[in-house]
């Protein structure tokens, strides 16, 4: 679970330093149904981040983030849980556009 928190983390974190170095906006939408994070399309295909299958994206609001340029985010909050019942909360704030883990209460 920690592991799998980590790497959405720093799938969220290299969308936004995308947008940073290419000077555009970029978007991830989540795509609960496929437990998996989409980076809108780069050179007409889509870069995603599955997560393991011991592990589930049960929620996301809203259910996409645009980072825009200067890093940025529209900002948005994701729900992991795994087949324990443990969650980890992925935040990521419009200010900084930067992600981080959290235990929910």
């Amino acid at each position: 679970m920690e592991s799998a928190a980590r790497r959405a983390a720093s799938f969220l974190d290299d969308a936004r330093r995308r947008a940073v170095l290419e000077r555009r906006v970029r978007v991830v939408r989540c795509r609960l149904r496929e437990d998996r994070l989409v980076l809108d399309g780069i050179d007409g295909g889509e870069q995603s981040f599955r997560l393991p299958e011991s592990v589930t994206l049960a929620a996301c609001s809203p259910e996409e983030i645009r980072y825009l340029p200067q890093g940025s985010a529209s900002g948005m909050t994701v729900l992991l849980r795994d087949r324990r019942g443990r969650e980890r909360r992925l935040g990521v704030g419009s200010f900084t556009g930067l992600a981080s883990v959290e235990t929910p209460r």
